[in-house]
């Protein structure tokens, strides 16, 4: 092993939207940091996010909501204290909408309407006049309502990692990018001492892997532990996305949620780009599928998307378009998992699907955990030990 190069009270692994966050965190609190990540900042799956901040979607499940709705404030909190420009937060809200035809899918949204509102989170029933004015240049259908929600937002996750990354310089922390974690240093009773990374090792009191859905092969690798790769409780939930073309003017201005059961919904991207996505083309595509496969879903979505705006349809084809196929690391009861690993004193995870959410809130959360040695009641819900099967 080379000998100590660099020492710090904590070394964040993972330099995604959820590491970088914990890092911004820790380092607020006082805390020195070394941040690490096996290739560049951002460079995972971050890069592949549609990039929504939201609690609308979490209806399903009161307790997440609320953490996700923490998550949501936090952001509007820096854009208060920071503004919009330096990061990269937009603050638009969103709108799902119906046909009145369509029964079953109008009741389901009155129902999370008015589940938003109980829950101090202001969904606006709007009609198909309401829907013209907010987003003139999609085609509703003449019976068309729905919600607006103010609260969600999204963000350029480019500018929001150059933001967090120009405080952590400021604050001193170091980032070595393309550096892989490559063992834990740990006394014989399981203290951490620090990581050895292809750099050389970093001493520490303190390691948090936010490392996403690498984190059973990184915590096998680094801990020696061939379970953790074979049975950490985490899924891959692969996501497609689609870029088009630049082409002048904004073509929506707000997250939309189309009315058919695809769950199509696009955003903004800037210069007259849309970002598209949906929930059922992220079942057709895999992190190691086709080329084809991929293109063929691709093409799905930008046709579903001239349907609902006349101006797309300048785009002739999906070529024009950039494409990206992001693999999210879920864990098996769809919430996230953070807080003490258990495995070792000092050794943090950090691993959610709605990382772009909630990285703000997982980050406070985890940075105070470190601070104090105890695990804040928020995060109590999120241990590893709640499965069973894996501890």
């Amino acid at each position: 092993m080379s000998g100590i190069k660099k020492s710090c009270d904590v070394v964040v692994v993972g330099a995604g939207i959820v590491g970088c966050s914990v890092a911004h965190a820790l380092v607020g609190k006082g805390l020195t940091v070394v941040l690490t990540d096996a290739g560049a900042v951002g460079g995972g799956t971050t890069s592949a996010s549609f990039s929504w901040v939201n609690a609308t979607s979490k209806v399903n499940d009161e307790p997440y909501f609320y953490f996700n709705a923490e998550g949501v404030r936090l952001y509007h909190d820096m854009v208060e204290e920071w503004g919009p420009k330096l990061t990269g937060i937009h603050q638009t809200g969103v709108i799902a909408w119906s046909s009145a035809n369509d029964t079953a899918r109008t009741k389901e949204l009155r129902q999370n309407a008015k589940l938003l509102n109980r829950w101090d989170y202001p969904a606006v029933w709007v009609d198909h006049k309401d829907l013209a004015q907010l987003e003139p240049k999609i085609s509703f259908e003449d019976s068309a309502q729905g919600y607006f929600v103010e609260n969600d937002c999204w963000i350029d996750v480019d500018l929001f990692l150059q933001f967090l990354t120009r405080q952590l310089h400021q604050a001193g922390a170091q980032i070595m990018e393309y550096c892989p974690a490559l063992e834990l240093i740990a006394t014989e009773e399981g203290k951490v001492l620090g990581v050895e990374t292809t750099q050389g090792r970093v001493s520490c009191g303190s390691l948090v892997l936010a490392t996403g859905v690498h984190s059973p092969q990184v915590l096998s690798q680094i801990t020696g532990h061939e379970g953790f790769a074979s049975r950490f409780p985490l899924q891959q939930a692969p996501g497609l996305l689609v870029l088009t073309p630049p082409g002048g003017p904004a073509l929506v201005h707000r997250v939309i949620y189309s009315s058919d059961s695809s769950g199509l919904h696009m955003r903004d991207a800037g210069q007259g780009r849309l970002l598209l996505a949906a929930d059922d083309t992220d079942g057709l595509v895999s992190e190691n599928g086709s080329v084809d496969t991929a293109t063929q879903a691709a093409k799905l979505l930008l046709e579903r998307t001239k349907q609902l705006i006349s101006e797309c349809k300048g785009v002739e084809s999906i070529e024009q378009c950039q494409i990206k196929v992001g693999v999210r690391g879920v864990p098996n009861d769809g919430r996230s998992i953070a807080g003490p690993a258990l495995s070792a004193d000092g050794l943090y995870l950090a691993i959610t699907h709605s990382g772009v959410t909630l990285a703000p809130i997982i980050g406070q959360l985890i940075a105070s955990c470190v601070e104090t040695g105890v695990v804040p009641e928020q995060l109590v819900p999120f241990s590893l030990d709640r499965f069973d099967t894996f501890i």
